[in-house]
């Protein structure tokens, strides 16, 4: 089912980032690393904890997600408002 809302991607270290979903009026929290072009990212919202792999081409994020329960795959798309941050090694 169609669904919009807000992502907000925060750099947590050198590959690490902090990614938090706000959709529907409910708050998702992960974790992920980026390597490249891809950032994969673990969640839990309530009592459903899950996994997203993204694939990043310029300001658009292609991304494959699970979920337990609840199952998949499943595929969403985020568009960057500003810049993605550069990866640093």
């Amino acid at each position: 089912k169609p669904y919009a809302g807000v992502v907000i991607i925060e750099r947590a270290g050198t590959s690490i980032v902090i990614v938090q979903w706000a959709i529907g009026g409910g708050n998702t929290l992960g974790i992920g690393v980026r390597k490249g072009d891809a950032l994969h990212v673990s969640w839990k919202q309530e009592q459903v904890i899950g996994l997203t792999s993204y694939t990043i081409s310029g300001k658009n994020l292609s991304g494959t997600w699970v979920s337990l329960p609840g199952g998949g795959p499943n595929t969403e798309k985020l568009t960057w408002l500003r810049d993605l941050p550069e990866e640093k090694e």
